[in-house]
C-alpha cells in the first residue's frame, strides 16, 4: 500500500523495486492512492498495474501541496489520504501489508529481512516491524560512527515514548536499546515507521492514522500497540533523502552535539529508577 503524488521523476525506480518483490514465492496485490497530480503519476501507476492484482484509487481534491515538513495541515491530509486508502482496499485478505512512502529507495532484499524476521520469530509477540531507514547524504553529526544516519525520527518514539534522537546512527535514547541496535536486535519500540513497515493485515485493518501535531505514524502505532509489539530491525537498510536545500547541516551538528548531555543524563536517570 502506498501514496504517490506528483511522482512521476521517481515513479518508475519504485514500480521497478516493487516488480522484484514479485520474484519472491508469494501473492501480491498492490493497492495505490493518488491525488491531486498534474503530472503523468495516474497514468503510469493505471499503466503499470493493467498485468497485476491491484488497484489505485485516484481523487481531485484541491489540496495543496507540501515538502517533508512537519506542518499541522500536511499531517492532516497524510492521515486522511492513508486512511482513505485503506478504507478503499476493503476488506482484502492477506497475511502481511507492506505499508511504503513512495520514494523511498528500497530493495528486495530489505522485504526479505523484514519477512524473515517475523517467519523467525517464535513468541509471535511483533505485529509491525520497520527498517533503519538511512539517510546516505547526512553522517553521524553526534559521535562520528557512521557516514549515514537513521532518517524518520520525527515517526520514532521508543518502548517508554521518549522521543527520537536526531543526525546520528542509533536514534534510541537509552543504552539497553543501543546496545541491542549495534548488535543487530530488533528493538522493541512505541513508535517507526521508516517509510517501509511490514505489518499483520489483521493488525493493520484495525487501525487508523490520525494527528495531533505529531507525525500520523505515532498515534497508528498507539493503536497498533494495543495488538503486539513494534520493532525496528537495525540491519534492515532502505535508504531516503532529504531536500538538503533547505537543511542548515551547521545547525544540525549543533543540535546533534546537544543531545549527548541529554543521552548521558535520561540514562543516568533510568539507570538509577531501575532494580537490578
Amino acid at each position: 500500500m502506498s501514496l504517490f503524488r506528483d511522482s512521476e521523476s521517481y515513479i518508475l525506480k519504485t514500480l521497478s523495486s516493487l516488480k522484484s518483490l514479485m520474484e519472491l514465492p508469494l501473492e501480491w496485490d498492490f493497492f495505490f492512492y493518488e491525488n491531486d497530480s498534474v503530472d503523468d503519476t495516474l497514468k503510469l501507476l493505471s499503466d503499470w498495474l493493467q498485468d497485476k492484482n491491484g488497484q489505485v484509487y485516484s481523487e481531485k481534491l484541491g489540496f495543496p501541496k507540501f515538502g517533508s515538513v512537519p506542518d499541522i495541515q500536511r499531517l492532516v491530509y497524510l492521515s486522511y489520504y492513508r486512511n482513505r486508502l485503506l478504507k478503499a482496499v476493503g476488506n482484502f485478505r492477506s497475511d502481511y501489508t507492506l505499508l511504503l512512502d513512495s520514494d523511498i529507495d528500497f530493495e528486495k532484499s530489505h522485504f526479505e529481512n523484514l519477512y524473515s524476521n517475523f517467519r523467525n520469530l517464535y513468541n509471535n509477540e511483533y505485529v509491525m516491524l520497520t527498517p533503519n531507514t538511512r539517510e546516505p547524504r547526512m553522517s553521524d553529526m553526534m559521535y562520528g560512527e557512521t557516514s549515514d544516519c537513521y532518517y524518520d525520527v520525527f515517526a520514532l518514539r521508543d518502548k517508554y515514548f521518549n522521543n527520537g534522537i536526531y543526525f546520528t546512527d542509533c536514534p534510541l535514547v537509552l543504552m539497553e536499546d543501543r546496545e541491542a541496535w549495534k548488535r543487530n536486535e530488533i528493538v522493541e519500540v512505541g513508535s517507526a515507521f521508516g517509510g517501509f513497515a511490514l505489518i499483520k493485515t489483521d493488525v493493520l485493518k484495525q487501525c487508523k492514522w490520525s494527528t495531533n501535531q505529531h507525525s500520523e505514524h505515532v498515534n497508528f502505532c498507539s493503536e497498533v500497540r494495543k495488538h503486539g509489539k513494534i520493532g525496528i530491525v537495525p540491519d534492515c537498510k532502505p535508504s531516503a533523502y532529504a531536500d538538503l536545500s533547505k537543511v542548515n547541516l551547521q545547525a544540525c551538528e549543533q543540535i546533534a552535539k546537544q543531545q549527548i548531555p541529554h543521552i548521558q543524563q535520561m540514562n543516568m536517570i533510568y539507570n538509577n529508577s531501575v532494580v537490578r
